[in-house]
């Protein structure tokens, strides 16, 4: 079950590189990017759910899943955005910019680039998972406390 969930973590961290393959798409990066971050969260919730039927361990569970899936969205995410038709629509949002420094700027330190930018989104979606799937699984409390007895008139009407 695992597995289904980061597979579509996965994809849902990279889904936001789909906007970058239309220039008039690509001012959108930022909203896609929230609401992956938003969608991974229910993601995430659902797992903990899960886990907490099946009396599982939900803490180191979200955080592997969360760290795995991240790292391999991001690796995604990076190749989708160097691909030909996505280098294209920045080169036309970048109009005074020349074209040599946008292909440049954008496969310069490529593969470092992706491997720190994967480093770092796991180890925050890892976070991020692990706290929200345990947090998702919490049973709620039951109060055990007897209810406050009424006292006489005169403490019911100061408040107290």
């Amino acid at each position: 079950m695992a597995v289904l969930y980061g597979a579509a973590l996965s994809l849902l961290f990279a889904a936001p590189a789909i906007v970058c393959f239309s220039p008039t798409t690509y001012s959108l990066l930022s909203t896609a990017r929230l609401l992956s971050f938003l969608l991974s969260l229910v993601i995430y919730v659902a797992y903990g759910r899960l886990l907490r039927r099946r009396d599982l361990p939900r803490l180191a569970r979200g955080l592997y899943l969360g760290a795995a899936s991240a790292f391999l969205g991001t690796l995604l995410y990076q190749y989708l955005i160097r691909l030909p038709a996505a280098e294209a629509s920045l080169i036309q949002i970048l109009p005074g910019v020349p074209t040599s420094a946008t292909i440049t700027m954008l496969h310069l330190h490529q593969r470092t680039g992706a491997l720190l930018s994967a480093i770092v989104s796991a180890g925050l979606n890892g976070l991020f998972g692990g706290i929200a799937t345990w947090w998702a699984g919490r049973r709620p409390r039951t109060s055990s406390a007897p209810e406050p007895e009424q006292g006489s008139g005169e403490n019911r009407a100061s408040g107290f």
